[in-house]
């Protein structure tokens, strides 16, 4: 997952380094159509480093547990975060290839 966002990351960089206009392929494109795209990604990073730091956070506290149910009872509460960050990540990185 940290590969991913970080690809995503630099992805998203390199479109907000684009030169503007339809003959360079820059950000811009067609009346500024990718710059949603780099809107929406840009807002989404932060929530995606919050999730996974968040499942890490509750995976490590689930190594220190001494009662099994208690300690599979927190990584049942990690499932749906890295769930909703692996989705998020693709969908990033498909928004991303898109505007290349």
């Amino acid at each position: 997952m940290k590969g991913s966002t970080d690809s995503v990351a630099s992805a998203l960089s390199k479109l907000a380094a684009r030169p503007p206009g339809l003959g360079n392929r820059g950000l811009s494109g067609v009346n500024g159509a990718f710059t949603r795209y780099l809107d929406y990604g840009s807002n989404q990073l932060p929530w995606l480093h919050g999730a996974l730091g968040g499942t890490t956070m509750l995976t490590n506290a689930a190594s220190e547990v001494a009662d099994s149910n208690m300690e599979l009872g927190i990584l049942r509460m990690t499932g749906p975060r890295l769930q909703a960050a692996m989705s998020g990540s693709m969908l990033l990185a498909a928004k991303c290839a898109a505007c290349r």
